[in-house]
């Protein structure tokens, strides 16, 4: 390493010795601030000799805020590495890519091969499948985040292509600028594709 990413390195290591958060992980540093009444502590001193929540001091909104804003799914195809996705689990059968996303959220996959981002309003994305031979679609299987979540409005977004792509994939209507599914079965299966 360079003399400056040693002495970075150290520094963290040094500031924050129990819990050296690097790169993706260090976003759901704010779970550790939940007690367990669903009341949350400012921040929370993570030293041997403290171990212990501060009611009074911290940074724990924007830090929260940004751990609920701030999950994605990235799902590349590298040059180097092969294809790689950030934020998950990915398996790769034959021609067909699974990703599990385990992030904090759950609600937001962004697949560079398409061009494609979608979020969803709510609910949690379980799986998105899309074909590493021929990405044109993905399928995504969304199922509720808690009992009282009954449809889910999708989003999608293509940053990445001139093309456009729309969710289809069951009895749809368009709500809010996405398209509204329905929950109710305990999950649903939406198809992204072009036009």
């Amino acid at each position: 390493m360079t003399n400056t990413a040693t002495k970075t390195i150290n520094s963290i290591l040094g500031y924050t010795p129990t819990v050296p958060y690097f790169g993706y992980s260090g976003i759901t540093g704010p779970l550790s601030n939940i007690r367990q009444d669903g009341s949350m502590d400012n921040a929370f001193h993570s030293f041997p000799d403290t171990l212990q929540g501060d009611d009074y001091s911290g940074d724990y909104g924007p830090n929260f805020l940004g751990m609920m804003l701030g999950p994605a799914v990235y799902v590349v195809d590298d040059p180097d590495v092969g294809l790689v996705a950030y934020g998950r689990i990915i398996t790769i059968n034959g021609k067909t890519a699974t990703v599990q996303p385990r992030d904090d959220v759950r609600r937001w996959v962004s697949v560079s091969q398409i061009g494609v981002c979608v979020t969803i309003s709510a609910g949690l994305i379980e799986e998105v499948f899309f074909d590493v031979s021929l990405p044109t679609s993905l399928r995504l299987r969304i199922v509720p985040s808690s009992s009282g979540v009954i449809s889910v409005i999708v989003w999608v977004e293509t940053p990445g292509t001139e093309d456009n792509y729309v969710a289809g994939g069951g009895q749809l209507e368009r709500a809010r600028g996405g398209w509204n599914f329905n929950l109710a079965s305990g999950e649903a299966n939406v198809v992204v594709s072009k036009l």
